[in-house]
């Protein structure tokens, strides 16, 4: 036989009618009653456990949401400055196109570099030969002088 609530509350009206302390309730209800409210303090208790349990996950949970928060400000203020420093809007796409921008210049710029140094060699090279000559020049024009 199960106890609804509607048993219960009933049975507990008819203990509440009984004078002197004695018991209107049969032994088995008396007993049914007392299983019943074991019952319910087991699943109370359980209810309670998986409450704490649930209330430690939220706890965590606010935790790792409140590092990704600090992360994301983080990366946005960083971002920020990426696009201050490169003369952009604030945006990945404009930010990673200022960049390329940037990379394509330092490219250009080793390049040039690379020419005005292969010039600076040959004239280097061209400037020794010619002290060389002048140097040359200069014996030659002292032994026709003496």
């Amino acid at each position: 036989m199960t106890i609804t609530s509607e048993k219960l509350r009933h049975w507990a009206q008819m203990a509440s009618l009984t004078s002197e302390g004695a018991s209107c309730l049969s032994a088995e209800q008396l007993a049914q009653t007392a299983e019943y409210i074991d019952a319910q303090a087991e699943a109370v208790a359980g209810l309670k456990a998986s409450l704490e349990c649930s209330c430690r996950q939220n706890q965590n949970q606010a935790a790792r949401i409140a590092e990704l928060e600090f992360i994301r400000n983080s990366a946005d203020q960083v971002q920020r400055e990426y696009a201050e420093a490169l003369g952009c809007a604030g945006d990945n796409e404009s930010i990673l196109a200022a960049i390329a921008d940037q990379a394509s210049e330092i490219e250009k710029t080793k390049s040039r570099y690379n020419e005005v140094s292969g010039w600076y060699c040959k004239m280097k090279t061209r400037m020794l030969a010619a002290e060389k000559e002048l140097a040359y020049f200069k014996r030659q024009s002292s032994e026709n002088n003496t």
